[in-house]
């Protein structure tokens, strides 16, 4: 089930310690979607508030949302959370439509149109029928979660924008959340028919320490070593580095942490 696959399987493994989540920080990018409303509607591209939950600001977007972000900001782990809270929704409102993850990655295999490709992924993925697929698609039951846009080889990726537009020409009703590297998107001369994007910003010193000083002590010198380097500091600034760091020296001594080298 998904929320067996994603939910159990993945989300919960992706937390630098068993304590929590670090509280991502966005900020809007109104200039990378074709909202045909962007004209008519002002919209500051400011950080939102820190520690806004994701299904917040996908409420906020009509259930319509792209979320970019520089590679380990931590997109897939949000888009999970997103899941979770729209599993819950789904639970107890049988009105609302079923939230599936989907890896863009395989579209390019085929390069069907959106919906033929869905009801291949729900059949080979989750072992979903086909007639019952086919019936979640035409019916628009199914919320589309669709997650790394920039593993799609390069040369297919615009047709695989052109393929998420013209489903939505089609389903505009149908929610969808798109997830992609800010960087290979910036790329696109196409740009996704989404009113909202969001970008994920990196991690703040402040943050990063509030998150270490949580942990009991079992980090105290990751703490004390990245106060100390900003190398070490800038790289801490992605969750997945910070994950990293945490799980590698964690109850080690200061002296075990590299305070050496370049970046890379």
């Amino acid at each position: 089930s998904i929320r067996q696959r994603w939910i159990e399987g993945f989300l919960k493994t992706q937390s630098p310690s068993q304590n929590a989540f670090l509280s991502p920080i966005f900020e809007e990018r109104a200039d990378l979607v074709e909202n045909p409303w962007r004209n008519a509607i002002q919209e500051m591209d400011d950080p939102l508030p820190p520690g806004k939950p994701i299904i917040d600001i996908y409420n906020r977007a009509g259930g319509h949302l792209l979320i970019l972000g520089a590679p380990g900001s931590g997109k897939t782990t949000l888009l999970c959370q997103l899941t979770s809270d729209l599993l819950n929704l789904a639970d107890r409102q049988e009105s609302e439509p079923i939230p599936v993850i989907f890896h863009l990655s395989s579209w390019a295999t085929k390069k069907r149109p959106l919906a033929d490709w869905l009801v291949d992924e729900l059949s080979a993925r989750y072992n979903v029928s086909r007639k019952l697929g086919q019936s979640w698609i035409e019916s628009d039951q199914i919320l589309l979660l669709l997650d790394g846009l920039d593993e799609v080889a390069r040369k297919y990726r615009l047709a695989c924008v052109q393929a998420i537009n013209t489903y939505r020409t089609d389903h505009g009703l149908v929610p969808m959340v798109v997830c992609c590297r800010l960087d290979e998107y910036k790329m696109l001369t196409t740009r996704l028919s989404l009113p909202k994007a969001i970008s994920l910003l990196p991690l703040q010193p402040q943050a990063i320490n509030a998150y270490l000083s949580s942990t009991q002590g079992e980090l105290g010198s990751v703490q004390t070593v990245l106060q100390q380097d900003p190398l070490l500091l800038e790289m801490a600034t992605t969750p997945l580095m910070l994950k990293v760091l945490s799980l590698t020296y964690q109850g080690k001594s200061t002296e075990d942490l590299p305070t050496t080298g370049s970046t890379e």
